[in-house]
């Protein structure tokens, strides 16, 4: 059995929610929101979107009357966590070595519903509460998450080319699989997008397609370039 301290848990809705309520002449969100964790910011800014001080306005500003509903889900993630997280860590037959999997849950910028991303020098786990499906769903993007941030703990996956073969198939397929493995029953396109609908046709025509799926990949795996 994995140790129970697996995990380690920073959760920013709170702060969201206070400044949401606070009233006066407005400051940029990301001063008040993010302050005490400028580690997080830092990571969020490495894509470009949190760097838009107006953007960042306009979609926080937007989320400020679902308080309530962002609470609850802050709460359901919170109670999510603990079993995912050891789910994984059984699976993948990970001790815990290297620190526990940090987690945190945020009010993000209505894109992402999760990512596994760089936080201080490793990867950490991001859930963004906005963006997030029913609990069941929810199960499965976490352990999908955790799967990467476990794997990078014995494999140093952030340091790996972002596109290519690497990245597309070796990460993201041991992450589906281990969700599949843990999950088991679900259509396939379940475990690729979560329980959200609308992406059947892509997956079939991934299937129609297979030949040229597996040309690609050969070439990747025999290309000597850096982004490979």
């Amino acid at each position: 059995m994995p140790p129970p301290d697996l995990l380690r848990v920073r959760d920013l809705v709170p702060d969201f929610l206070a400044c949401a309520g606070r009233s006066g002449p407005p400051e940029p969100w990301t001063s008040r929101y993010l302050a005490g964790h400028p580690d997080v910011l830092r990571a969020l800014r490495r894509d470009g979107d949190w760097s838009d001080a107006a953007g960042v306005a306009s979609v926080l500003d937007g989320l400020r009357d679902r308080a309530a509903d962002l609470a609850a889900r802050a709460e359901t993630v919170r109670a999510s966590l603990p079993d995912g997280v050891a789910a994984v860590a059984g699976a993948l037959g990970w001790s815990g070595d290297g620190g526990p999997v940090e987690c945190v849950v945020l009010v993000g910028l209505n894109q992402a519903n999760g990512w596994a991303g760089e936080l201080n020098g490793r990867y950490a786990l991001f859930l963004a509460v906005e963006q997030l499906g029913p609990p069941e769903d929810l199960d499965l993007l976490v352990r999908h998450e955790a799967a990467h941030v476990v794997h990078d703990r014995s494999a140093a996956i952030r340091d790996w080319p972002e596109h290519g073969v690497a990245n597309a198939l070796f990460t993201e397929g041991l992450a589906t699989q281990v969700t599949a493995e843990l999950d088991a029953g679900r259509p396939d396109e379940a475990y690729l997008w979560f329980g959200r609908p609308g992406h059947r046709q892509w997956l079939d025509e991934c299937r129609r397609r297979w030949p040229e799926v597996l040309r690609r990949v050969r070439a990747d795996l025999d290309a000597t370039g850096a982004d490979r």
